[in-house]
């Protein structure tokens, strides 16, 4: 599916996908894989965090059930080839018991897809569970999950699932959780080698913990450069899809894409979720459709370098995202109650999206999205209104340095700062 050349209406109770013709369409080319994706529920029954944790916020554990039922029924109305949690299912409770109850209730949420359901091993899932008590509970395709690392196959493209909670002695995660200690073990790795070797055509990977180096040491994988070795000299893998760092992420290194979907946890109120659809076309590129709070990703591992969006009062849970070279096609401004997401290919289209938004007159704040000092500037000239924030990686500055320009810039002209992703 080529999101860049289409309009996408999300609502609680439709989903339709309106070509630029006007012509209707629920579905992309037969050959293309449609999965659901949530990270990071961290589900229990407990009170939210007493602080935040980390840049993200606080962990709101009680709420994921709920979170995760939306997620499935958006799912199911989509009609998509499969689902998948890539980790941290649940967090520690109590005492086993307690965290054995809520491990199968919100198993039994995700149960409620219609259609076969994978899981992916985060370290939280072990914090006083043995991976064979974990295994037990899992539905996996078919059966129980009786390994954590595994493969399966949809229309022609081979999914591998791995498992890096191991420590630095290579001993399995059972009953602890050396979060910032993570490790894919040598066996695990030539078995990676043979699925490759075998693929026939495209290979996607999933992994709880992340595996490009944009990430925070704390959340790679410590063998991460030797996997993506591996991965690479396939010629096979062009997308990895992880969780583990809460706020998410995004690379393109060496022709492999690598997206960070955000946590689940750590949204509360009306209408906060992250949940998302992925796309795999038939030579293997990835197209990621956010939903909620998660970020979108356009067609072929391309991501803006300039991004814009602005909220308005949410009176319901639909969203439109759409290029920004389609902003002039457009029937009109968007009306009151709709999130919109446009993402913008330079700094010109950032700041035609930017009139375009100004003109329509009913949206009364909204954050920016910018990679430079000199793409704040233009923006914020056409889109005076605008609350302007910075995100790390794909998402804003590239380096410490450019982020920390941007915030001296923002403070000079009196701009609010909503998030600094980069690290001081």
């Amino acid at each position: 599916m080529n999101l860049t050349r289409r309009i996408f209406i999300r609502g609680l109770g439709s989903y339709t996908a309106v070509s630029l013709c006007g012509c209707a369409s629920g579905r992309a080319d037969s050959r293309t894989v449609r999965f659901g994706m949530v990270t990071d529920l961290h589900y229990a029954d407990h009170d939210p965090d007493s602080k935040p944790c980390g840049v993200v916020g606080r962990r709101y554990y009680r709420e994921s059930k709920r979170k995760l039922d939306e997620a499935v029924a958006v799912f199911n109305r989509l009609g998509l080839d499969f689902a998948i949690e890539l980790g941290d299912f649940k967090d520690l409770s109590s005492d086993k018991a307690a965290t054995l109850a809520h491990l199968d209730a919100i198993e039994a949420s995700f149960a409620a897809f219609k259609g076969p359901r994978y899981h992916v091993c985060g370290n939280h899932d072990f914090d006083c569970l043995t991976p064979e008590e974990l295994g037990a509970r899992l539905q996996n395709g078919d059966g129980p999950m009786a390994s954590g690392h595994y493969a399966f196959s949809v229309k022609g493209v081979r999914f591998v699932v791995l498992d890096a909670c191991y420590d630095s002695t290579l001993r399995h995660y059972s009953c602890n959780n050396p979060w910032n200690d993570a490790n894919v073990p040598p066996a695990e790795l030539k078995w990676l080698e043979g699925e490759l070797a075998a693929a026939p055509g495209p290979v996607v990977v999933f992994c709880h913990q992340r595996l490009d180096p944009s990430a925070e040491p704390q959340h790679l994988v410590r063998n991460a450069a030797q996997v993506r070795e591996v991965l690479e000299r396939s010629g096979k893998v062009k997308t990895v899809l992880t969780g583990h760092q809460h706020k998410g992420g995004f690379n393109v290194l060496n022709g492999i894409t690598y997206y960070s979907l955000r946590a689940l946890v750590c949204d509360t109120g009306d209408g906060a979720n992250v949940f998302a659809e992925g796309e795999i076309a038939a030579d293997g590129s990835l197209a990621v459709v956010g939903w909620r709070n998660a970020v979108s990703l356009r067609a072929k591992g391309e991501f803006p370098n300039c991004g814009l969006a602005a909220r308005a009062p949410a009176a319901n849970a639909a969203m439109v995202a759409l290029d920004a070279a389609d902003l002039s096609r457009a029937a009109g401004p968007p009306r009151t109650g709709v999130f919109l997401n446009v993402g913008c290919a330079s700094v010109d289209e950032a700041r035609a999206a930017a009139d375009w938004l100004r003109r329509g007159g009913r949206l009364g704040q909204g954050f920016l999205m910018l990679g430079s000092q000199e793409a704040l500037s233009r923006a914020k000239a056409v889109c005076p209104w605008a609350r302007v924030g910075l995100r790390r990686g794909a998402y804003g500055a590239r380096t410490a340095d450019e982020a920390w320009a941007v915030v001296r810039s923002l403070a000079a002209s009196g701009g609010e700062i909503l998030e600094v992703g980069a690290d001081a």
